[in-house]
C-alpha cells in the first residue's frame, strides 16, 4: 500500500512560474482561506436575506441542524456547529421559538435538559430558502467545470473534517445535514422544472 508523501515546511514547490517554499504556502493559503470564507459568508448572508423569509445564517444554520437531526437536540449540541456562545445560542433559539419555527420540550428523563424540534413551519421555511442558497451555489461556483467541483468537494470535506476533529466533532453528524438539505435542494429545483 502506497503511503503519499507528507511535506515538510523546508520542502520548495513549484508551480510553474516559481519556487516558493511550503511554509509560506501554507501562510498563503490559510490567509485566501479565511478571505473566501468571509467574503463568502458575507455573500450568502445577503442571499438569505433576500429569500424574504426574515431569517438570518445562524438561524438557517440551527433549522438547517434541526432538519437533520432524527429527533431533536439540544442547545449544548447545537453550539458545537456554531461560531457563537451557548447563551447566544438560547437567545437565537428564543426567537425561532417566538416565531413557531421551532419548539422546546424539556426531557422527561432529565429535567435539566431541553429538547430542541424543528416544527412544520420552520421546515416550510427551509424550503422557501432553497431556491435561493441554489441560486448563491450556482451564482459562486458557476465558472467551475465539473472536474473542479467535485475536487473542490472533496477538498472542502477534509478541510472540514480535519477541523471538526480538532474540536471534537463526528464529521458523519455533519454529512447529515448535507444529505438532507440536498435531498431539499434536489426536490425543489427538480420540482420547479417539471
Amino acid at each position: 500500500m502506497s503511503r503519499r508523501k507528507k511535506f515538510g515546511p523546508q520542502d520548495i514547490l513549484e508551480d510553474g512560474k516559481k519556487q516558493y517554499y511550503l511554509s509560506d504556502q501554507h501562510s498563503m493559503s490559510s490567509w485566501i482561506f479565511s478571505q473566501a470564507t468571509n467574503v463568502h459568508s458575507k455573500a450568502f448572508a445577503a442571499a438569505i436575506a433576500n429569500s424574504g423569509t426574515n431569517i438570518t445564517v445562524m438561524q438557517w444554520t440551527t433549522l438547517s441542524l434541526l432538519l437533520s437531526s432524527p429527533g431533536s437536540m439540544s442547545l449544548t449540541e447545537i453550539a458545537k456547529f456554531l461560531p457563537i456562545e451557548i447563551h447566544s445560542v438560547s437567545a437565537l433559539v428564543e426567537k425561532l421559538e417566538i416565531r413557531g419555527l421551532i419548539k422546546r420540550i424539556r426531557s422527561k428523563s432529565d429535567r435539566r435538559v431541553v429538547n430542541i424540534y424543528l416544527t412544520e413551519a420552520g421546515f416550510n421555511v427551509l424550503k422557501k430558502i432553497i431556491p435561493f442558497t441554489y441560486s448563491f451555489t450556482m451564482n459562486a461556483t458557476g465558472s467551475l467545470s465539473k472536474s473542479q467541483l467535485v475536487a473542490l468537494d472533496k477538498i472542502m470535506r477534509i478541510i472540514r473534517d480535519n477541523d471538526l476533529k480538532m474540536l471534537k466533532i463526528d464529521p458523519k453528524q455533519e454529512d447529515e445535514v448535507l444529505n438532507r438539505l440536498a435531498e431539499m435542494t434536489s426536490e425543489s429545483t427538480h420540482s420547479t422544472k417539471k
